[in-house]
């Protein structure tokens, strides 16, 4: 039973730190680059954040 336990609280940490990390791309009022993060185009054939295609 502790091992179910375990592999529970392991998860819901995983999933709680997620959440976090979507929680600090949400702003009101302000564009930021944190916005751009997450989000992948095809560039010659391969993913490729959109934030490096600037560069």
């Amino acid at each position: 039973m502790a091992g179910k336990y375990g592999d529970f609280e392991e998860k819901l940490k995983k999933t709680v730190e997620h959440f976090r990390k979507d929680l600090t791309r949400i702003r009101t009022g302000r564009a930021t680059t944190s916005l751009l993060d997450g989000i992948m185009v095809d560039y010659y054939g391969s993913q490729t954040p959109l934030i490096q295609l600037g560069w």
